[in-house]
C-alpha cells in the first residue's frame, strides 16, 4: 500500500520501529547481566555459566536460517511475516520472566539447567521475532532514503531498549534489595515490557503489502551455497558479526569490572549504561543525516572507529580517573548508534541488488542468518568472558580476585573487544554505496 507513497506514515513508522524496545530489551538484559547473575547469584562456575550463554545460539545458528526461509514461502491471509511476529511475542516475554526468577533448588547444575531452558525459550521467541522483522523495512518502505529514516526511528528504540535494561535493570534490581528476588522481579517488568512492543510491530507489519510466498523449502538447501555466493552480505555479515562480538565481551565484563575493579555497586553499571544509551540516542538521528552526505559504507567505517577509541579508552578507568570512564562510555555509545544504524540500513540495500542478481527472492532467509550471526556474536563475547575468566582463576561470590584475574577483566572489557572492530572493517571494502538523486544511499 506504501509502493504509490514512499513516506510511511508516522503512527505505522513509531509502532514497527517500537519493537526494537522489546528486541534490545531481551538483547541486553542477558548481555550484561546473566553471566554475572549465574556466577555471583547462583554459585555456578564461570565456564558453565558461558556455555549457558552460548549454546542456545548454536540452535539458532540453524533455527534462523530456517525461519527465514519458512517465512518467505508462507502464504496466509496475514502475509509472509506476523505469523512469525505472533509467535515470537508469545515466546520471548514467557522466556524472559522465567529467566531470572530460578527456583532455590540445592544443587547448581539444576540451576544451571532451568536457566538454559529458560535462554533456549527466549531465545526461539527472538528468532521467531527477529527474523521476519528485520525483513520488514524493504517491505514498509520501498525508497532507500526511506528506509535509512525508518531505520533510525528503529535504532532509537533499540537505544531505549538499551537505556531501560541497561540502566533501569541494574538501578531497580539494587533498589528491589540486590538479591535473587529483586532479580526475578525485573524480569518479570522487562517481560510485559517487551510483549507490549513487540505487539505494536506485528500490528505495524499489517500495513506493509500483503505477500505471499512460493510454497517450498527446498531453497533452505541451498542457502549456504547462495550465501557464499553473495558477496557484498557475506562481507557485511561478517563485519557485523565480528563487531557483535566485541559488544557482546565488553558488555559482559562491565559488571564483573565495576564490582572488582572499580569496587562499586550494580548503579555503577546502570550509569554507565545509561550514558552509553544517551549518548547513542543523541547521536542517532544526526547519523542519519550524516550518512546521506558521505555513504553509508564511509560512515559505518567511521563510526566503528569511534567506537574502537571508546572500547579501547575503557583501560584507563579506575576510581581515581572516572573522567576516562565517562568518556569512554560516551564514545562507545556514539560509536554504537552509528554502526547499528548504517549495519541495518545497508543489509535492505544489499539483499535488493541480490534479489536483482539472481532473480530469487531470499530476503527472510538471509536476514535469518544475519540475526543468527548477530545473536551468536554477542553470545559468543559472553563465553569468550566465561571461558577466560575461569582460566584466570575466578572464584564465584569472592569480594576480590587474584591480580591475573583483574588485568583479564580489563583487557576482556577493553582492548579485546577494541582490536575486534578494527579487524571487522577491511571487508566493508566489498559493499558498494551509491548515489540516488545527487544523495548517497
Amino acid at each position: 500500500m506504501f509502493r504509490d507513497n514512499p513516506r510511511v506514515p508516522p503512527l505505522i513508522l513509531l509502532l514497527f520501529a517500537g519493537g526494537s524496545f522489546g528486541a534490545a530489551s531481551f538483547i541486553v538484559a542477558p548481555q550484561l547481566l546473566l553471566l554475572f547473575f549465574m556466577t555471583e547469584q547462583l554459585g555456578i562456575p564461570p565456564v558453565w555459566a558461558g556455555a549457558a550463554l552460548f549454546v542456545p545460539k548454536l540452535w539458532e545458528l540453524v533455527l534462523d536460517p530456517v525461519i527465514g526461509v519458512w517465512s518467505d514461502a508462507t502464504s496466509s491471509r496475514w502475509g509472509r511475516r506476523r505469523p512469525f511476529l505472533l509467535a515470537g511475542l508469545v515466546l520471548l516475554p514467557l522466556g524472559l520472566a522465567l529467566l531470572f526468577a530460578v527456583p532455590s533448588f540445592a544443587a547448581w547444575p539444576m540451576r544451571l539447567a532451568w536457566v538454559s531452558l529458560a535462554f533456549l525459550v527466549a531465545t526461539t521467541g527472538y528468532s521467531l521475532f527477529a527474523v521476519p522483522y528485520v525483513a520488514l523495512p524493504g517491505e514498509l518502505a520501498p525508497d532507500p532514503v526511506e528506509r535509512t529514516r525508518l531505520i533510525a526511528c528503529r535504532m532509537v528504540f533499540v537505544a531505549l531498549g538499551i537505556l531501560a535494561a541497561g540502566a533501569g535493570a541494574p538501578l531497580l534490581i539494587e533498589a528491589l534489595g540486590g538479591g535473587r528476588a529483586a532479580y526475578a522481579v525485573t524480569g518479570g517488568i522487562f517481560a510485559v515490557l517487551a510483549g507490549l512492543s513487540l505487539f505494536g510491530s506485528f500490528i505495524a507489519a499489517g500495513h506493509a503489502p500483503i505477500e505471499q510466498g512460493r510454497r517450498e523449502m527446498g531453497v533452505l538447501a541451498s542457502l549456504p551455497g547462495a550465501t557464499l555466493r553473495a558477496v557484498e552480505f557475506r562481507a557485511l555479515l561478517v563485519t557485523y558479526g565480528l563487531q557483535m562480538v566485541a559488544s557482546g565481551l565488553n558488555a559482559a565484563m562491565l559488571a564483573y569490572a565495576v564490582r572488582y575493579l572499580l569496587h562499586a555497586t550494580e548503579s555503577l553499571t546502570g550509569l554507565i549504561f545509561g550514558l552509553f544509551t544517551l549518548a547513542s540516542l543523541g547521536v542517532t538521528p544526526v547519523a542519519a543525516w550524516f550518512g546521506g552526505r558521505i555513504g553509508k559504507r564511509r560512515a559505518l567505517v567511521l563510526f566503528s572507529l569511534i567506537y574502537a577509541a571508546g572500547l579501547a579508552l575503557f583501560w584507563f578507568s579506575a576510581p581515581s580517573r572516572l573522567g576516562a570512564l565517562w568518556l569512554a562510555a560516551v564514545l562507545s555509545g556514539a560509536g554504537n548508534a552509528g554502526t547499528q544504524v548504517f549495519a541495518f540500513a545497508l543489509l535492505p540495500d544489499v539483499l535488493e541488488r541480490e534479489r536483482a542478481r539472481t532473480g530469487e527472492d531470499r530476503t527472510a532467509a538471509f536476514t535469518g542468518i544475519w540475526t543468527s550471526c548477530e545473536k551468536l556474536g554477542l553470545a559468543a563475547g559472553g563465553a569468550i568472558g566465561g571461558v577466560g575468566l575461569s582460566i584466570a582463576g575466578f572464584v564465584e561470590g569472592a569480594s576480590e580476585q587474584n591480580a591475573a584475574t583483574q588485568t583479564l577483566i580489563a583487557v576482556l572489557l577493553s582492548l579485546a573487544p577494541a582490536a575486534l572492530m578494527l579487524v571487522s572493517l577491511p571487508l566493508l571494502g566489498a559493499v558498494e554505496s551509491r548515489r540516488l538523486h545527487g544523495r548517497f544511499v
